[in-house]
């Protein structure tokens, strides 16, 4: 239970607060209404099966998570976008809305790859459903910037036996496009993808953008990465 005291009176605070006991989360709202196919923005690696698509990112118990909805290690999560835009978005959307040229290094060796949801683990959370509210979900836990917070909601969501992942609105895209957080072991899948991968720089100018590319970031871009593959780790 969340005390008085740990609720702001000033509405540009944050209000998202972390998930109650995982038996508090009984009769969380969850979809069976999947689409069967997704896009995933990932690094090239031609190699690999699947181009090196499915990449479960989990991390360190000590260490801050690097996805929003990362499970910690042996576990982890792959992500997923219902449209080309919510997968590129994902890796670009800061510079996108920051109208800032998107460095050559964040293009090069990036492409987006079509992919058919496997058999989940499980039934999987949705956050898009209004009935997550009455479990203290506020929109902040898709869009925030606290992932200490929203991957302690992951863990929690898996605990109450939602084991499959979790169904959410992606920060970068307005509008009605989902997002999915699909929960495994963490690691390389040498599950295979639908046709061939897409370079990045074609996917951004199918949607409507002209990536203005540049050699060196700006101050302003430097250290931003959307990605949310753990690609220090692969």
């Amino acid at each position: 239970m969340v005390e008085w005291s740990c609720v702001s009176d000033r509405r540009s605070d944050p209000a998202q607060q972390f998930p109650p006991d995982p038996a508090d989360l009984t009769g969380f709202p969850f979809t069976t209404t999947l689409p069967d196919t997704w896009f995933r923005e990932h690094a090239d690696r031609s190699a690999s099966a699947g181009h090196g698509c499915w990449w479960f990112s989990g991390h360190d118990e000590a260490d801050e998570p690097i996805g929003r909805f990362d499970l910690p290690a042996p576990d982890g999560t792959c992500y997923l976008g219902e449209t080309v835009g919510v997968a590129v978005r994902e890796r670009c959307g800061r510079f996108l809305a920051a109208h800032l040229p998107i460095p050559q290094t964040h293009l090069e060796g990036r492409v987006v790859s079509m992919v058919r949801l496997p058999e989940l683990a499980g039934r999987v959370a949705d956050l898009t459903d209004p009935r997550a509210a009455l479990f203290g979900v506020t929109g902040e836990l898709a869009a925030g910037i606290d992932y200490l917070l929203s991957s302690a909601w992951a863990r929690a969501l898996r605990a109450a036996g939602l084991r499959g992942g979790i169904h959410f609105l992606p920060r970068f895209t307005p509008g009605h496009e989902h997002a999915l957080a699909v929960f495994g072991k963490g690691g390389d899948r040498d599950w295979g993808i639908v046709g061939e991968p897409a370079p990045l720089v074609d996917a951004l100018a199918a949607i409507g953008y002209q990536p203005h590319r540049a050699t060196i970031p700006s101050t302003a871009a430097v250290g931003v990465d959307d990605s949310v593959e753990a690609d220090a780790a692969q």
